[in-house]
């Protein structure tokens, strides 16, 4: 019964994540941009280091997609006034307006995929998908967003 379950559990990411690169390509963003968007979004003026953490990636990575993001024009960076040493990212008008419309996009996709569901087995899924997430968030001592 597990390896049935881990296998459809692979197909269903699988397709996920084959559709979201298709959706992102249509947005001109490439994967792994998304989460420091919606960082930014939500935490203005944050620094390398703390988007690096946030999203659980290496500084190094982060330098690449920030470059990348910078020349796109969807995120500047400047010197911390009170602390110069420190490099603060923050979304442009244009990233903010790619941020609401991968909302809407990531949203209507989401709609999409579980639509094939009542309200009861989606809130079943949520509890479940929770249940599974606590529990590896406590076995491997991985924090997971909340």
């Amino acid at each position: 019964m597990i390896e049935e379950l881990s296998s459809a559990f692979e197909d269903l990411m699988f397709l996920k994540r084959k559709v979201f690169r298709s959706l992102l390509a249509e947005e001109g963003v490439y994967p792994g941009q998304p989460g420091i968007l919606f960082h930014l979004f939500h935490h203005p003026h944050t620094d390398q280091k703390g988007i690096a953490e946030a999203l659980g990636i290496t500084p190094a990575s982060a330098t690449v997609m920030l470059r990348r993001m910078e020349q796109a024009g969807l995120i500047t960076r400047a010197r911390d006034p009170h602390d110069r040493r420190r490099i603060l990212v923050s979304l442009t008008p244009d990233g903010r307006i790619k941020v609401e419309r991968l909302k809407e996009k990531i949203g209507s996709f989401h709609r999409t995929m579980f639509s094939v569901l009542t309200p009861e087995e989606q809130e079943a899924c949520t509890a479940i998908f929770r249940r599974i997430a606590d529990h590896l968030s406590r076995t491997f001592g991985i924090h997971h967003k909340e």
